[in-house]
């Protein structure tokens, strides 16, 4: 089996972008149905896909070391806008996955006396975005 370990995974919010390291992320990508069926369809079921959409989680903390020169965390408030990128690496040249523009739907920040700041966040994607090693997917079927 060759799996591929993510101990290295990043996410970067914002433009210019700050870096958080990643502890977790998810991405779950769907796609809208249409329902085509008609009396042409040999008694079976037809579907075209509509608009694609994501959301996705991210758990990561924010390291002042890795934002030079940017001092402070970056502002991940609900209702913000950001772009957001997802790195399956930390190499600089990695796969990503890439959402210029996402809505902060939720957010929380914990910082303790005894630990790192910490970012938990939620977001949708607004008009397109890219897996890693794809083209652009614009949300419809054309």
């Amino acid at each position: 089996m060759a799996a591929c370990s993510t101990k290295n995974a990043r996410v970067e919010v914002g433009t210019p972008f700050s870096t958080l390291e990643a502890t977790k992320w998810t991405v779950e990508a769907r796609a809208d149905e249409i329902d085509v069926t008609n009396f042409e369809s040999g008694g079976y079921t037809d579907y075209l896909t509509s608009y694609i959409d994501a959301n996705g989680t991210v758990d990561a903390f924010w390291d002042k070391s890795t934002n030079v020169p940017f001092a402070d965390p970056p502002l991940v408030l609900p209702g913000n806008q950001l772009a957001v990128r997802l790195h399956l690496h930390k190499n600089t040249v990695d796969a990503y996955y890439d959402f210029p523009v996402a809505i902060i739907l939720s957010s929380s920040v914990d910082a303790a006396v005894r630990d790192v700041i910490r970012y938990n966040f939620t977001f949708r994607n607004k008009g397109y975005f890219v897996y890693p090693g794809a083209t652009l997917f614009n949300g419809i079927d054309e």
